[in-house]
């Protein structure tokens, strides 16, 4: 329900004058028997509050504890007794809007309903009637996920992801949800990270991993998808020195292999290597003239390389 009006106590002073006024104006009385009657009923409405002199007892000491991952106890303290008819206004702020989520006599108030990750400000104050003592604030967040995708992985190179918390009560314990797929093969979670070095290529569809907080509230992470990428293996043409009249060999020559691969192992499809220099080609130096093209490797991207080719004079038969 939405704020009520805040009147002063001397708002609240005239209203209980005027309802005395109404009560002893209907009544045949006179003298003192007519003061007599004024006070009395004065003293029954709010004496203890007003004309007395006494305060509002305000609450103090507020304090928002989890009660699970959407859901709090706000309690608080009073140092004297609460008047009768008092009770106490927990408001809860944003809602979106500004509302109260209590009206209670006493402590606590359960809120349910917050929303993961969001920051709340509850304020607890006394009320009798239209009278209302100064709130006392306190801040809350909900626990919630302040992940964001994981980046992508490359075969054999060191990964890392870091998930991140947030509100409830922390420190937060990080594990896989109940249903959700293993991480990529070579990859573990240790603390709040997922790391290792990846072993095989591809994508991995439905990763959902859940923070645990210190009071035991949970929260679960969207599914995640993470990708490994294949890893760059570099194939040079190998650079050649022939004689005019001979025409060169070329053969691949492999860098970067990873996790102890070789290329028995890992290479599919053998790249073909040729050169642009001939057995007719004439004597020189021919940058670029050697190339390899095509092939395969398992977990591997190929780049090719060029490489020179050099034709020196053929030998003398003499």
């Amino acid at each position: 329900m939405n704020r009520r009006p805040r009147p002063s106590l001397a708002t609240t002073v005239r209203r209980v004058l005027v309802r005395v006024l109404l009560v002893t104006g209907g009544i045949a009385v006179a003298g003192a028997l007519a003061a007599s009657a004024f006070w009395l009923v004065r003293v029954e409405y709010s004496g203890a509050a007003v004309a007395s002199g006494a305060v509002l007892p305000a609450p103090h000491s507020v304090v928002v504890s989890e009660a699970g991952a959407s859901t709090v106890d706000v309690s608080w303290s009073v140092t004297s007794t609460p008047l009768p008819g008092q009770t106490f206004e927990v408001v809860r702020d944003p809602g979106p809007t500004q509302v109260v989520v209590c009206d209670t006599t006493t402590s606590p108030c359960v809120d349910a309903g917050l929303v993961a990750g969001t920051s709340y400000t509850y304020s607890v104050e006394s009320v009798l009637g239209d009278w209302h003592s100064t709130p006392d604030p306190t801040s809350f967040t909900a626990l919630g996920v302040l992940s964001t995708s994981p980046p992508n992985g490359t075969y054999g190179t060191p990964y890392q992801w870091t998930l991140a918390a947030v509100g409830g009560d922390g420190p937060y314990t990080w594990s896989l949800a109940p249903g959700s797929a293993p991480l990529p093969d070579g990859l573990v979670l240790q603390g709040n990270q997922v790391q290792g070095t990846p072993t095989a290529v591809g994508q991995t569809r439905g990763i959902v991993l859940t923070a645990t907080d210190a009071s035991g509230a949970t929260v679960e992470t969207p599914p995640y998808a993470l990708t490994v990428d294949p890893a760059p293996l570099t194939v040079t043409a190998s650079p050649t020195v022939s004689d005019y009249g001979t025409a060169p060999t070329v053969t691949p020559i492999y860098s970067g292999f990873k996790n102890g691969d070789t290329a028995s192992v890992v290479v599919t499809n053998a790249p073909l290597c040729t050169s642009s220099v001939l057995a007719t080609t004439g004597v020189g130096t021919y940058p670029d003239a050697n190339t390899c093209s095509g092939g395969a490797a398992t977990n591997y991207t190929l780049v090719e390389v060029a490489s020179t080719a050099t034709v020196d004079p053929a030998p003398s038969t003499s």
